[in-house]
């Protein structure tokens, strides 16, 4: 079962889903999950832990969650939580990820990153963030996934899931 798989079966059962106009946004522990079909990441010029990260055939909605007590379930469109990047409050504080891929070896399949500038692409075929590398720092809801975080490393990976930290 790959991590990704894991980290939500883990998760407590969700209130009944709400729309995407019915979300609920600012949620303190609220966990935002987006997947694509490919994903790469490149060193930005000057920075070593500075990254560009690359969804390539992203989904075309997020879903997001929370834990106890409300137990929230929101989905909304992929363009909708780009839109919403400010209103979360993430442009002022850049939310911690984690990236896990599908099919990399062990040593390199969890890379955790501050997120920042989302870019949709034309027809919403990629979705690019500048990402900072963090290793195993971050505290919170990524806090446990974080520990198994492996160093960031450019290429381009195959499928992946990103797990962005919404407190």
């Amino acid at each position: 079962m790959s991590l990704a798989l894991g980290l939500l079966m883990s998760a407590p059962a969700p209130a009944p889903a709400l729309g995407e106009a019915g979300a609920r946004t600012g949620t303190p522990s609220e966990l935002f999950v987006l997947t694509a079909a490919d994903v790469r990441l490149s060193h930005a010029s000057g920075r070593g832990n500075a990254f560009a990260l690359v969804l390539d055939r992203p989904a075309g909605s997020v879903s997001g969650f929370s834990d106890r007590p409300q137990r929230l379930l929101s989905r909304r469109s992929l363009g909708g939580f780009v839109r919403s990047w400010d209103s979360l409050g993430f442009r002022s504080d850049p939310p911690n990820a984690a990236l896990v891929l599908d099919d990399a070896p062990s040593s390199a399949h969890v890379f955790v990153f501050e997120l920042s500038r989302p870019a949709l692409g034309p027809g919403g075929r990629t979705l690019t963030f500048h990402a900072r590398a963090l290793g195993r720092r971050p505290t919170g809801i990524l806090a446990r996934l974080a520990r198994g975080a492996d160093h960031a490393r450019a290429g381009a990976f195959g499928r992946g899931s990103l797990f962005i930290d919404g407190s």
